[in-house]
């Protein structure tokens, strides 16, 4: 049951759901605070190493504590994602249902050839392994499209908003 285009309903669709799934990630998952810890855990990885390293007497105990610490961040950035997941399913299940009911006898004609694994692949042949495509499915069509219109245009437009947001609170507050 395909309303008018299938090619261009997908791609709206995919372009939707990707700015959908920027509003639930900035909505309900800190990023900032995400990447804090991240980089808190990896300056405390580094500690460590140099601390398994030494030949220090107190080295053990404080590798403990440093473990409990990452730890600590590891469940908080765990709890964060989950969160955002949860958030995600509930509108992307349904979506993607709705899509496969609509669209699965879709083929889809490619503007350029995609490559992909190839059906035939010998792993003792790396030229095997991939054959370029010139035709794809719902899924594979809403696929590009969500990466093309995640890294070409949400991405850049959330990190500028971001840097913008962050210069007005800098302006603020002088």
């Amino acid at each position: 049951m395909v309303f008018f285009n299938p090619q261009l309903e997908i791609s709206v669709l995919a372009a939707l759901l990707a700015v959908v799934s920027q509003f639930v990630q900035t909505k309900f998952g800190n990023r900032r605070e995400m990447l804090k810890h991240q980089e808190d855990m990896k300056k405390k990885q580094d500690k460590m190493k140099t601390l398994v390293q030494s030949n220090n007497p107190g080295a053990k105990k404080e590798i403990e504590e440093l473990e409990k610490e990452m730890l600590e961040s590891l469940n908080m950035v765990m709890k964060m994602s989950t969160r955002t997941m949860i958030y995600s399913m509930v509108i992307f299940l349904p979506a993607f249902f709705l899509l496969g009911m609509f669209y699965s006898d879709a083929v889809i004609n490619l503007p350029i050839p995609i490559p992909w694994f190839a059906p035939d692949l010998s792993l003792v042949n790396p030229f095997t392994w991939f054959s370029l495509y010139t035709q794809t499915n719902w899924t594979g069509w809403y696929v590009l499209n969500s990466l093309v219109f995640s890294l070409l245009i949400l991405t850049p437009l959330t990190k500028f908003l971001e840097k913008r947001k962050e210069g007005v609170k800098v302006a603020a507050a002088s």
